[in-house]
């Protein structure tokens, strides 16, 4: 016996498997319980980092290239006090 032939008949045995009537909706009710309520102030709370993550983005974004603009004139001024000409 081919290994592809016992695949496909463990695959055929596997999927025969009918689920239990109502186990969707069971499902989705676990997840509704699970999830936080939705009240004012989850909302507020979610408002507020949604302004946040912009600003912290573009500080982050900021500080990079200040960081690098720094590196660079570090660099030029290397060339600069040795006096290396090109």
């Amino acid at each position: 016996m081919d290994i592809n032939s016992f695949y496909d008949r463990w695959r055929d045995d596997r999927s025969r498997v009918e689920p239990t009537v109502g186990f969707a909706d069971q499902v989705m009710q676990r997840i509704a319980e699970e999830l936080p309520a939705d009240d004012e102030s989850t909302s507020r709370r979610a408002s507020e980092r949604s302004r946040v993550v912009p600003l912290a983005r573009a500080a982050c974004c900021a500080a990079a290239l200040l960081a690098a603009l720094l590196r660079v004139i570090e660099l030029l001024s290397v060339f600069s006090a040795t006096g290396i000409e090109n």
